[in-house]
């Protein structure tokens, strides 16, 4: 007959291990630990990022209260429709409705329980980088680029990515943003000094 197995001892024990610190991991972690477990995570590099730290930092949300906010229209159903449009035909399909369900939750615990700094990027914008409304038509004086603007990549994810494309979107369009902001903000000097002569002339007169 056997002997029973010795107990074996541990340094440490803990209800939950993560093994990888990337955005992923350490998700997980906050949320393990916020529903009462006790947690740990290892990592194999000597900081934490994983394959999160190669990402664009893009963290897309359909129907949160940012949106909200500024009026945007939005659903998780539109997103996973986007995304499977973008995406075609994949063994995956079936995951597609779980994120982007959840998507609008996830923005909005970052802000408020993991007090992530997010900025609500994708901002439709002309050639001249003014932001755009719904309905395609210029708001005056606003300009975007960077994260904060649509890329140029197109519609096909990956596919439609060449090397070098965000950071020329980026520079581009805050080059672009840059002038044309300043001539703006001339154009509307010389208009406030057009309607100062003119009411100077206009009391002159009176």
């Amino acid at each position: 007959m056997a002997k029973d197995e010795p107990a074996t001892e541990f340094d440490a024990e803990f209800d939950v291990l993560i093994v990888g610190a990337g955005g992923c991991g350490l998700v997980a972690a906050i949320a393990a630990d916020a529903a009462g477990a006790s947690v740990a995570v290892v990592e194999k590099q000597s900081r934490l990022s994983g394959n999160t730290a190669l990402s664009s930092g893009s963290i897309p949300g359909a129907g949160t209260r940012l949106q909200a906010e500024v009026r945007i229209k939005d659903s998780p159903k539109r997103f996973a429709e986007d995304v499977l449009r973008v995406s075609g035909p994949h063994d995956a399909e079936h995951l597609a409705a779980r994120p982007t369900a959840l998507s609008a939750e996830l923005v909005e615990w970052l802000i408020d329980e993991a007090h992530v700094s997010l900025t609500q990027g994708g901002l439709a914008v002309d050639t001249h980088a003014h932001v755009l409304r719904t309905d395609g038509t210029p708001i005056i004086g606003l300009f975007a680029g960077g994260g904060a603007a649509t890329g140029i990549s197109g519609r096909r994810g990956s596919d439609g990515y060449v090397s070098g494309n965000g950071l020329l979107s980026a520079l581009g369009l805050g080059l672009i943003a840059g002038r044309e902001a300043a001539s703006h903000a001339a154009d509307q000097r010389a208009a406030s000094k057009t309607k100062l002569h003119h009411n100077v002339q206009q009391g002159e007169m009176t």
